[in-house]
């Protein structure tokens, strides 16, 4: 599947979506970027930053978190495994921003 359909795909899925639930599909989403690009970046993804960025950002009562995170994992390496060399650069380096700025990462 090219990089356009999953990216169909994802803003099908999100379309219509109560706010709530395109909130969680929105967190899942940054998570799993960041996530999927722990080994191509070489990051280390400190797993006490993912528990306070879930336990900060996820509703208690949702339920669908977990699962939307799966989804965008695979969403995310599939679209990560088909960067340039350059496109990858670019990944890694908002990705290392972002993981710093959530504690995600310790450095």
């Amino acid at each position: 599947m090219h990089k356009s359909a999953l990216t169909i795909v994802a803003i099908t899925l999100a379309a219509g979506l109560p706010a709530s639930a395109q909130s969680s599909l929105d967190t899942a989403q940054r998570l799993a970027n960041i996530l999927a690009s722990e080994e191509p970046c070489n990051l280390s993804i400190n797993p006490d930053g993912i528990d306070a960025y879930v336990e900060n950002n996820v509703a208690p009562d949702d339920l669908d978190f977990a699962n939307n995170l799966r989804g965008m994992i695979t969403v995310s390496d599939y679209s990560i495994a088909s960067l340039s060399e350059s496109e990858l650069v670019a990944q890694c380096a908002a990705t290392r921003r972002a993981a710093r700025k959530f504690d995600l990462i310790d450095e």
